[in-house]
């Protein structure tokens, strides 16, 4: 299997797992959630996707580059899944009327994207420094 396949699932089933818990809470408490806020979940994987695209060109050789393993990239792919699931979390506490949901959705997911973008650099920065500089 590829790195940028195991990471996509790595990725997808926690982050998949708490939005789903998180809209059944939302059903509980008469709070509607569209079918496009739940894509809004994916967007900190396309961030940091986007990161290593431009750092090395695709997942697979970033991996290679960085020497992370299967270990470190599978920690590194689910600890992202787990805080993106948390991407609907506000429009439990933040009523529709003060904010569009699909707004405060994809604010809420585009911040964690950059949290754990921020997260993903000093990961690397820390296991291999010198995976970043252009050699």
């Amino acid at each position: 299997m590829s790195a940028t396949l195991l990471t996509f699932l790595a990725y997808a089933i926690p982050a998949s797992l708490l939005a789903g818990l998180t809209m059944w809470v939302g059903r509980e408490r008469q709070i509607r959630f569209g079918i496009a806020e739940y894509f809004c979940i994916y967007i900190p994987f396309l961030l940091v996707f986007m990161f290593i695209f431009i750092m090395f060109g695709s997942i697979d050789r970033g991996v290679e580059e960085m020497d992370l393993g299967v270990a470190g990239t599978l920690f590194i792919a689910l600890a992202g899944g787990l805080v993106a699931g948390m991407g609907l979390l506000p429009r439990l506490f933040i009523a529709e009327k003060k904010l569009r949901p699909l707004v405060l959705s994809s604010a809420s997911s585009f911040l964690i994207g950059m949290l754990c973008l921020k997260m993903f650099f000093l990961m690397v920065v820390v296991v291999n420094p010198k995976s970043l500089l252009a050699g």
